[in-house]
């Protein structure tokens, strides 16, 4: 929306042959046969304090409405629409089935508010078309220019469909290729509602590229317009320059809710999009250093949602802020006028108010009798408050996240205390202090069970082909494992019943062990995937050569077992420990049953 109103219709509208036909049609310039005194005015200041509190919002009213037209056709004002009845398709049950099956581009076929909104659009540039003629004609005036011809509806295109995109890049929101060809096959579908030519539709919007260089070419066009229409009196060279749109989108705009941002603000803003170049061109002050760090500053609070977005997973915040600013624009401007959806009916002509007194009507701008009734939207209170509360909660949730955690603290644990529900943190809190109870390491990180197989491993590395169990009493351990490295502690194991195995060759001393036989959890890092999520768990027997993690393990000896009565040991672990959802719930119980059914077998 800034895109499109401090560079789109402030400086792109600004060209002398768009003006004309502006200011023809009372579009955002009031229409006046003479200036009077006006002219001698050369003083931004002095023009400025010439546009009445009538006229801005006059202004600001045709603005709202260009708005509301762009939210149409990009389908931002469908999740609101509930609150406005159109009479023109109350009855049409066959748009409505029709349109409903559509998905998301039900807004933009026929009977949708996009193709409706376009429609209309077009058939109102038709009366300001004829209009313009009728009172060039009434005042004498000769123009071989057609108003709203062929080219200012494809560079009016150009300036909706490829500024917007030029404006991101530039504010440091760099879109993708396919969104910015997206973004430009959508309003080439729009070009087709609003009447431009098939042919130059296909030749000029087929391509970000070729749009750009179409705007560009356009743009020197119809700016070189100056050197024609120049004035030979210096004086009324910056009369024409103020006469265009610029300064009055720019008071109709500022002091306005919900920003109330000041005009020196959207200057500054106005400057930074064009650029010094068309900026010099259109008389654009230059703005204090405060108030352009202000710009930069506000702009930057614009851009953390976005790269926020870009880093932080969760779909369902986006989606929450995405439904949130869709339906909160729809429903600030429906507020912004006056409670109403406007129908781009065609009004009355407006006049400035220098104009006669037998020129002026009261009724200026205003809609046929009957059309502001249609447009009257109900206001809707508590799906104003919901929409409020989803938004704060948009923020929250991201001043929750990237609060930076205090000294000392895991990473892992600090933000899933952030992230998780009070229930299942006081659960996992709950099975850590049984865990230390039982001098083993916290298992508050360990997930649900995936099954024996777990993720697309069928088995564990299993060496005992190469360390075979031997048919000798061996001792059995309990081993606690400390992780080598802090970070890892959600991810190493953390306890193991296992005894040692070895060639015949070797003596089981502590020395030369050098596979173990193990009873474990095993957890498993996934490369692809840095948030946690359930990892491997295995609860057979498994042999593995004896690494570091074993060997500074702490080792409470359970019992001297024979070769038989470890296998039952390992099928005990088989028979206690089967698929089951719940695997933090279990898996004490497991661990005990497994001890528990081993003593008897042989324990020392």
């Amino acid at each position: 929306m800034q895109a499109l109103l401090h560079y789109s219709l402030a400086g792109g509208f600004a060209s002398p042959r768009i003006v004309r036909t502006l200011e023809a049609v009372s579009y955002l310039v009031p229409h006046s046969r003479s200036r009077g005194n006006d002219a001698n005015s050369t003083s931004l200041t002095e023009a400025i304090s010439l546009i009445s509190r009538a006229s801005a919002d006059r202004t600001l009213s045709r603005l709202l409405e260009t708005f509301q037209f762009v939210l149409d056709v990009m389908g931002c004002s469908a999740p609101a629409e509930s609150a406005h009845n159109d009479p023109f398709t109350e009855n049409d049950n066959f748009q409505q089935d029709h349109v409903a099956h559509q998905g998301g581009i039900a807004h933009i076929v026929p009977g949708g508010d996009g193709w409706r909104s376009a429609v209309r659009v077009r058939l109102l540039h038709g009366v300001a078309r004829w209009r313009v003629q009728e009172r060039w004609k009434k005042e004498g005036r000769f123009d071989n220019a057609v108003p709203i011809s062929q080219e200012d509806l494809a560079a009016t295109l150009a300036a909706f469909s490829t500024i917007p995109i030029w404006c991101l890049n530039k504010l440091g929101i760099q879109p993708s290729d396919s969104e910015a060809s997206a973004y430009l096959a959508l309003w080439r579908h729009v070009g087709f509602y609003l009447g431009i030519e098939p042919k130059i539709l296909l030749r000029l919007f087929t391509s970000t590229r070729t749009a750009d260089k179409f705007l560009a070419t356009a743009a020197l066009h119809l700016f070189s317009d100056d050197a024609t229409h120049a004035p030979e009196n210096p004086a009324d060279a910056q009369t024409t320059i103020l006469r265009g749109p610029t300064i009055p989108i720019l008071v109709a705009v500022s002091n306005r809710p919900p920003l109330h941002t000041s005009l020196e603000y959207n200057i500054a803003l106005t400057r930074y999009l064009l650029g010094p170049s068309l900026s010099a061109h259109l008389e654009l002050p230059d703005t204090s250093l405060r108030v352009r760090l202000r710009m930069h500053a506000f702009l930057f609070v614009q851009r953390i949602p976005y790269y926020f977005a870009r880093c932080y997973p969760r779909k369902r915040w986006l989606e929450k802020r995405r439904t949130v600013l869709r339906e909160g624009m729809v429903r600030t401007l429906w507020w912004n006028l006056g409670l109403s959806k406007t129908t781009f009916r065609p009004r009355t002509m407006v006049r400035d108010g220098h104009a006669a007194p037998e020129e002026s009507s009261a009724k200026d701008g205003e809609l046929a009798p009957g059309v502001a009734e249609q447009e009257a939207v109900r206001p809707d209170p508590v799906r104003a408050k919901v929409l409020t509360k989803l938004w704060s909660e948009v923020w929250q949730e991201m001043v929750a996240v990237d609060y930076p955690r205090p000294p000392h603290a895991d990473h892992f644990e600090f933000r899933r205390k952030q992230l998780l529900s009070t229930y299942t943190y006081r659960k996992l809190k709950r099975l850590r202090t049984i865990l230390l109870r039982l001098t083993l390491l916290q298992m508050t990180e360990i997930m649900p069970e995936q099954g024996r197989a777990g993720l697309s491993l069928p088995s564990p590395i299993n060496m005992d082909w190469q360390y075979p169990d031997r048919d000798v009493d061996a001792p059995v351990y309990l081993l606690v494992y400390a992780p080598t490295d802090p970070s890892h502690t959600w991810r190493d194991l953390h306890w193991s019943v296992a005894w040692p195995t070895s060639s015949p060759s070797t003596l089981d001393t502590p020395a030369d062990i050098v596979a173990w036989r193990h009873i474990q959890v095993e957890t498993y890092d996934v490369k692809t995937d840095p948030a946690p999520q359930p990892r491997y768990v295995f609860w057979g027997a498994c042999t593995k050569s004896a690494d570091e993690n074993a060997t500074a393990a702490e080792k409470l000896q359970l019992g001297t077992f024979p070769k038989a009565q470890r296998k039952q040991i390992e099928e005990l672990a088989w028979e206690t420990a089967k698929n089951r959802d719940r695997y933090i719930d279990m898996q004490i119980p497991a661990i005990a049953s497994v001890l528990k059914a081993s003593l008897p077998a042989g324990a020392s």
